[in-house]
């Protein structure tokens, strides 16, 4: 007897599925479950877990974390702009003059600060006037920044491009550089007036270089500097050096003269006569300096341009100074600029060339002990300079 036609839907839950299990087929090596993605929002526990305890034994988690730790210090010791502890100021990489001479501005946060632009010493050395165990362009820098004090410091040409060529002269040394320098910060509109600051060589030349910007600078610090002539320094300098070392043959000549009196004796000879040899290539050098480089010397004259300058003027010394001396160097700022109310004097009882503590066993030579500069020299330009 044929069974009478039921739609599927009426038919029980039972028989619906023995339906549908006739109806399915094979799905081979088909895997027929969906997979659901996990979303990344929701808070897995177990995932966490699992995560942490993937690092948390053996070798692994400490080479990872080493590995972070050292890709921060290099990231933090060479990154373009550099900050301080406290915030106050950062450091700016900047390129001085057409030589591209590396150097930093120093720019404290907020305003319009006045500007500090240091002058290096003799010899060639790099922004942070590095002297061996002194960095002494870099504590003043960071010293003047926490008082809100801009800087410029920069390399010297022939430090960051040597050798020293035989037609240097005092102008392609230092002067050139420093004039691109102020101009630099005169054309800067973020900040204010220019300070020099100048240090042994270039606190003789800061009173020079004033001048020839007539109406740029504010003031001048010449930090165990000399208005003397090249060629009275060089003698009291020798004297010194043969006082004091024990290698007094080094310093004489055959002549008999120590090389101080053998310069001062070049600086007082004809010019016209020094030249000419120079040019017949018969004394490229004397005693080590080129020619050129002695001649130029000459044409520095603290004292022919005082009257015309009418900035502000610090003079700091260092009692214990050996290269340029208190009782020689500084008493003769005290008498050129005696008249003069625009003009501050400090000498420091027991600081040596560098305004570090003299060490008397060290002698001549106080750079070769790792110091920092004194903090009353810095605080003593910085409350000068924001007066």
């Amino acid at each position: 007897m044929k069974q009478p036609y039921v739609p599927l839907d009426k038919k029980s839950k039972k028989q619906q599925k023995e339906y549908h299990s006739k109806q399915r087929r094979e799905w081979g090596n088909v895997n027929p479950v969906t997979k659901k993605l996990e979303s990344a929002k929701v808070y897995s526990r177990k995932k966490s877990k699992q995560g942490w305890h993937a690092y948390d034994s053996g070798l692994d988690f400490f080479i990872r974390l080493a590995a972070v730790l050292l890709i921060f210090v290099f990231v933090l010791q060479n990154t373009s702009v550099s900050v301080n502890a406290r915030q106050s100021f950062r450091e700016i990489p900047i390129s001085i003059g057409e030589y591209g001479l590396d150097g930093l501005l120093l720019r404290p946060r907020g305003g319009v600060p006045p500007v500090a632009i240091l002058i290096h010493g003799s010899g060639q050395t790099d922004m942070n006037s590095n002297l061996g165990g002194v960095e002494l362009f870099r504590d003043i820098a960071h010293g003047l920044g926490e008082a809100g004090i801009a800087s410029v410091r920069f390399n010297k040409r022939f430090y960051q491009h040597p050798p020293i060529p035989l037609d240097m002269t005092i102008h392609s040394e230092v002067l050139e550089d420093v004039s691109y320098a102020v101009h630099w910060a005169y054309n800067n509109t973020a900040l204010g007036d220019i300070y020099l600051v100048g240090f042994s060589l270039g606190g003789i030349l800061a009173p020079t270089i004033a001048h020839q910007h007539d109406g740029m600078i504010a003031g001048i610090v010449s930090m165990a500097g000399s208005p003397r002539p090249f060629s009275e320094i060089f003698v009291s300098q020798s004297d010194m050096l043969s006082y004091m070392s024990a290698r007094t043959f080094s310093l004489y000549l055959p002549t008999g003269l120590p090389v101080g009196h053998m310069l001062n004796l070049f600086l007082s000879a004809d010019p016209e006569l020094l030249s000419e040899m120079y040019h017949l290539n018969s004394w490229a050098r004397w005693l080590g300096f080129p020619i050129p480089y002695l001649l130029s010397l000459r044409e520095i004259c603290t004292r022919s341009v005082i009257d015309d300058l009418h900035v502000r003027k610090l003079i700091l010394h260092g009692s214990e100074d050996l290269q340029l001396f208190a009782a020689h160097d500084f008493v003769a700022w005290q008498e050129l600029l005696v008249y003069r109310d625009n003009a501050t004097f400090i000498l420091y009882d027991g600081l040596n060339h560098f305004f570090t503590p003299h060490v008397p066993e060290l002698g001549y030579w106080q750079t070769v002990q790792r110091s920092r500069v004194d903090a009353r020299v810095i605080e003593d330009i910085a409350r000068w300079i924001n007066e």
